[in-house]
């Protein structure tokens, strides 16, 4: 009977994806003789794979080593090799057997004190990043609304402290703590409240300038579908696409160069979430009921130019909205020897459904009045960010990307579904928000606060196309290595330098549509510049000069990693 289970449970391990496609050991932060021998467990055809949610029943034999992933296994009866689990939780029932090593990456284990292990528990826990998929250090983070929820398949209850989007000169830095609760299985329920320090505002004892940022989320049978709802009252950046947080965070906090324009929000949202296993696809459909604030700028703490004045915030539309938007995104990018290969695309879709939004009257500096704007429901706004990377030669990849994005009508949009190019994350051999269509020709103050702070008018453009290609080339630098005289590569405790460089090339346009609004804006016409770059494991040196404007000023800026 026990070769007929173990045979039972090969057959159906053979039609699991084969793990070794789906992870890089290498590149994910295991000790490099633990990341080999799991490699040659994956490698070995021999061994049962296995995914998702998997038992080894009492009385089941395994012969060989046993590897799951992305899921969780129970264990009651008998693996004649070693375990490995990869992003997976395992349970060793009493009596279970283990006749050689457990290894447990980004997961957990139960039950090694009721169960027999022949070799070395080993467990490694956060921090590991195992996927073979590309990830860039800004671009799919930066896409990640705070509505994405972080994956997590342990069960128990956290006090949480974490920071919000990013240290800027609306909140200062946003801190964030309060109580996270999760519970365990496939109907996994995950329930986080959290309040919301802005340190530029006030002491922590002041609660009525704090916010706050709820959420409930169900699974439902597992990963792939799960349904949720928040509850918030923050302040978010109007665009967070084209830098990371970090980023943000680290130009505002130590440069007094705060990169983006913020609006606060305040409401509550139903969503369901759609994400397959082992698939590229992430789908988010989601509903919001929130009143939209303008908000001024402060004056947070910075370690250097801590005298100069702080950019003016703009002005936005103004009152409740309800709004239904959707998101999907598709990520097939692979690590391939030097760099990454395949297709990454994200669009989302934002339509007004009820309310309306007013951008508050105000007037200019020569006491000039400008009339409300007011938005009613019925437009509609998208976003889409394609990429795609392939190598060229054997040492070079070459990356495209098109970003899109504005009113699918021809209709002006509130400021806070703009956008603005200009700057390091979009055309940096032009100045920041270079390419704003105007909205920032005029400082206003508003007419229902005459001797408040001073705004901008508007923040961007209603619709805008940025097309960028860049090729990144490496070097491969060892000192230490050599052949010797028959013929074998010796290394004499080298060390590496590896580095790469990069050139790149943009080009992109903003357009403006009319109606009533508070400043004359136009469009941009085309907009260009080229650059190169060399990047240092996680830190990129670049320079960038615009192609169509008298001023052919080199622009130097330094980004965490990749441009794209």
């Amino acid at each position: 009977m026990r070769p007929l289970i173990s045979a039972l449970l090969l057959a159906a391990a053979a039609n699991a994806p084969a793990v070794a496609q789906e992870f890089d050991l290498r590149g994910s932060g295991i000790p490099r003789d633990a990341a080999f021998r799991i490699q040659r467990i994956l490698d070995d055809p021999s061994t049962t794979r296995l995914t998702g949610v998997a038992t080894i029943a009492a009385g089941a034999t395994a012969d060989g080593a046993v590897v799951v992933s992305d899921g969780h296994l129970t264990v009651s009866g008998t693996i004649r090799g070693d375990l490995v689990a990869l992003r997976a939780d395992v349970v060793l029932e009493p009596g279970a057997q283990v006749d050689g090593d457990v290894t447990v990456v980004d997961g957990t284990l139960r039950g090694e004190d009721v169960a027999r292990i022949g070799g070395t528990l080993t467990i490694y826990g956060e921090g590991f990043d195992l996927f073979a998929r590309a990830r860039d250090l800004h671009g799919e983070r930066a896409w990640r609304e705070r509505d994405d929820w972080p994956g997590d398949r342990r069960d128990g209850a956290d006090l949480l402290v974490r920071v919000g989007w990013n240290y800027n000169r609306v909140e200062g830095l946003p801190v964030q703590f309060g109580p996270d609760i999760r519970t365990g299985g496939p109907f996994a329920t995950r329930i986080q409240a959290l309040a919301v320090w802005r340190t530029a505002v006030g002491p922590i004892t002041r609660t009525e300038t704090m916010g706050y940022e709820a959420r409930v989320e169900q699974s439902l049978g597992g990963p792939t579908l799960r349904v949720g709802a928040t509850m918030r009252s923050t302040v978010d950046p109007i665009e967070a696409w084209s830098l990371s947080n970090l980023e943000a965070s680290l130009a505002a906090g130590l440069f007094h160069d705060d990169q983006r324009d913020y609006f606060e929000r305040q409401g509550w949202s139903v969503y369901a979430r759609v994400s397959p296993p082992r698939t590229p696809l992430d789908a988010t459909l989601e509903y919001r009921d929130e009143e939209h604030r303008s908000i001024a700028a402060r004056d947070p703490w910075t370690l250097f130019n801590g005298d100069h004045t702080w950019r003016a915030q703009p002005l936005v539309g103004e009152g409740d909205l309800s709004i239904i938007a959707g998101t999907v995104t598709w990520d097939d990018r692979r690590r391939e020897g030097f760099g990454q290969r395949g297709w990454y695309a994200r669009a989302r879709l934002v339509r007004a459904v009820d309310g309306a939004l007013t951008v508050p009257g105000g007037q200019d500096i020569s006491g000039e009045p400008t009339e409300a704007a007011t938005f009613d429901k019925g437009f509609s706004a998208g976003l889409l960010d394609v990429r795609r990377y392939d190598h060229a030669g054997s040492n070079g990849v070459l990356g495209l990307r098109l970003v899109a994005g504005g009113a699918l009508e021809r209709t002006a949009l509130p400021p806070q579904f703009q956008h603005a190019l200009g700057g390091p994350g979009t055309l940096p051999g032009h100045a920041l928000f270079a390419a704003d269509c105007g909205a920032r020709r005029a400082f206003l103050t508003r007419v229902d606060d005459p001797a408040g702070p001073t705004y901008f008018g508007g923040y961007g453009c209603d619709r805008f196309a940025l097309a960028q290609i860049e090729y990144r080339g490496g070097f491969d630098l060892r000192f230490g290595s050599e052949w010797d005289d028959e013929g074998q590569w010796r290394d004499y405790g080298h060390f590496d330098v590896d580095f790469d460089w990069t050139v790149f090339f943009d080009a992109a346009r903003g357009w403006a549509f009319e109606r009533e609004r508070l400043v004359e804006r136009t469009g941009t016409g085309m907009l260009y510049d080229v650059g190169a770059g060399i990047i240092l494991g996680g830190l990129g040196f670049y320079g960038a000069v615009p192609l169509n404007r008298q001023d052919r000023g080199l622009r130097l800026f330094v980004r965490l990693g990749p441009r794209f």
